[in-house]
């Protein structure tokens, strides 16, 4: 049966992109990447381009939360569930997926409104080692459990 894997990325909107990265290289130790995007910055903390996408534009709020499951196959029988469910969602475009640098996604949103995505093939970047932001004594440890996890406020379990 196919099911998520990990929660894989999430998306933040940030009304101070520099304190941001401050916080999250000084404090936090995650890498700060800069890709030379004016409204964004990606924070990494192992081998994936990045776990969480900071996105400048005031909101100071989750903007999305990104499910990983394992392949374009498994993204196709979870839609065909959703859909049989009776829960709208609706499929990325090439443009949309490069942009969350995945290969795919679908986007729905909870029964509490928060913006879920459901996706498949992240860019991962395996020769690129991943440079804390402060000394560190011992690795950030995510292997196959993602960001780790996160408590979402839901009106309508």
């Amino acid at each position: 049966m196919t099911g998520v894997t990990e929660l894989g990325y999430l998306g933040l909107s940030v009304s101070s992109l520099d304190r941001w990265c401050d916080y999250a290289g000084k404090i936090m130790g995650m890498e700060v990447v800069d890709e030379g995007e004016a409204d964004r910055r990606y924070l990494r903390m192992d081998e994936f381009h990045h776990r969480i996408a900071l996105h400048d534009d005031g909101g100071d709020d989750l903007k999305y939360l990104g499910w990983r499951v394992g392949d374009e196959l498994e993204l196709q029988e979870m839609a065909d569930r959703l859909d049989k469910a009776g829960v709208p969602f609706k499929e990325a475009t090439e443009a949309e997926a490069a942009d969350r640098r995945v290969l795919g996604y679908i986007s729905l949103e909870s029964p509490g409104g928060t913006p879920t995505e459901i996706y498949y093939g992240p860019e991962v970047s395996a020769g690129r080692p991943f440079h804390p932001g402060r000394p560190m004594y011992g690795p950030f440890v995510t292997g196959d459990q993602g960001v780790g996890h996160v408590i979402v406020r839901e009106t309508d379990v």
